[in-house]
This record gives structure tokens, sequence and C-alpha cells, in this order.
């Protein structure tokens, strides 16, 4: 009862978490930069604070959860060669 392997890692899900509220962090105060910095008349930012933070939340959760699946050895792992 207490043998039961666990299937999958927390890696992949824990990287999915701290790389969506950086990435949140920096792309929504990127656009905020974006609006103050000295642009051409031909450039306008397309999305604020809160739409920067959704688009950077959306983005890096699926990009950490990419990078912690694929950085995580337990995935990889071939029990026939041993």
């Amino acid at each position: 009862m207490g043998t039961k392997k666990a299937t999958s890692s927390p890696l992949p899900i824990a990287a999915m978490f701290v790389i969506s509220i950086i990435s949140a962090l920096v792309v929504a105060g990127s656009f905020e930069v974006i609006k103050v910095w000295p642009l051409p008349v031909s450039v306008v930012p397309m999305f604020g604070w809160k739409g920067g933070l959704v688009w950077g939340l959306v983005v890096g959760a699926v990009s950490g959860l990419v990078i912690g699946f694929l950085t995580d050895d337990t995935n990889f792992d071939d029990q026939q060669a041993i």
C-alpha cells in the first residue's frame, strides 16, 4: 500500500510556476517602459500592465512546463537498459 511509485515529477510544475511569475513581471514591466520610452510615430504599444501580465503568465507557464520537463532526468530513465 505504501509502495506506490510517483508517476510525475514536481520539477516541471515548479518550473512552470516560477517562470510564469517571472515572465509575467518582466513582460508587463516592458510594456509599461515602451509607453514612456522615446518611440517612432509608427510604434504603438499593444498592451498595458494587465495585458502584459496575462501574456507573460501564459507564455511563461508553457515555456516553464516545457523547460521543466526537458531538464528533469526522471522523464528519461530507461528501465530496460539497466
